[in-house]
């Protein structure tokens, strides 16, 4: 972002967009070829809050990586968001669900991510795996909100639903992601039971893993057959983040006479 001088003297930004590959400001964008290992499209983004990556797929197979970087030198990995509706041809990530590193393959036609960029002075996607094709690709960057409001909404976009058999240990096990960790939004155990259950004095613990301990509790009840009983853990508007990074976490339902387990897990994915 840009600045000049107002008639007090004093400095104001000025509004721009930057775009690499650089071309003359009346000419239509010049797309840049990926076609190798290691190929990269680097921007600058001193005072910019977003980019978008766009790039147009001849059978391309590889994978692209996101990084930026403080001092224009040293990269780290950063979150990029696949773009819904620039997204074809192929399954990508949900819109929203964000990544370090996306691999594509041949039948993607076209593919578009949003970028947040704010407090970095550059960002970098490179190929870091090739197979074979060509993805001709562009990078634009301002100071405007991200064009995708899932950026910014970071709605959760997974999910893990698992059941077992009567009288089995069941577990829900979110996997780990290379570089992410998770954000917990609700989690939901139900107890059905099979039979007439016998009452103890001693609850049965639903246990979890990278999850800072978190557990919930079942009274052991004299459950009629075919009664539920279902336990939430429902977390803040921010989620609940799991203790580990790369990681996977689990919630583990112990082997229970007379009783199927059900949980449904709704989470997403963070730096």
């Amino acid at each position: 972002m840009a600045t000049f001088r107002n008639a007090s003297n004093l400095l104001v930004p000025v509004r721009e967009q930057r775009i690499m590959p650089l071309v003359a400001p009346a000419a239509s964008p010049t797309l840049a070829p990926f076609a190798a290992v290691n190929n990269e499209l680097v921007i600058d983004v001193n005072g910019d809050a977003n980019v978008m990556f766009f790039g147009n797929s001849s059978a391309f197979i590889g994978t692209l990586e996101f990084s930026g970087s403080c001092d224009g030198s040293v990269f780290f990995p950063i979150l990029a968001f696949p773009h819904g509706t620039a997204c074809q041809g192929s399954s990508l990530p949900l819109a929203g669900q964000p990544t370090i590193a996306q691999a594509l393959v041949a039948a993607t036609t076209t593919c578009g991510f949003n970028i947040p960029c704010g407090q970095l002075r550059k960002v970098r996607v490179r190929v870091s795996n090739y197979t074979s094709g060509t993805l001709q690709c562009l990078m634009i960057a301002d100071p405007n909100p991200a064009h995708s409001l899932l950026v910014e909404q970071a709605p959760a976009t997974l999910v893990q639903s698992v059941t077992g058999a009567l009288n089995a240990t069941v577990t829900a096990t979110l996997p780990a992601v290379a570089g992410l960790r998770h954000v917990i939004h609700s989690i939901s155990v139900t107890r059905s039971a099979g039979v007439a259950l016998t009452p103890t004095s001693t609850p049965v613990v639903v246990t979890t893993t990278n999850l800072g301990a978190i557990a919930l509790t079942f009274g052991s009840d004299a459950g009629g057959v075919g009664v539920d009983v279902e336990k939430r853990i429902e977390c803040s508007p921010t989620g609940l983040l799991a203790s580990a990074i790369g990681t996977a976490s689990t919630i583990v339902c112990p082997a229970w006479t007379g009783v199927t387990w059900r949980i449904n897990v709704i989470y997403r994915l963070v730096l």
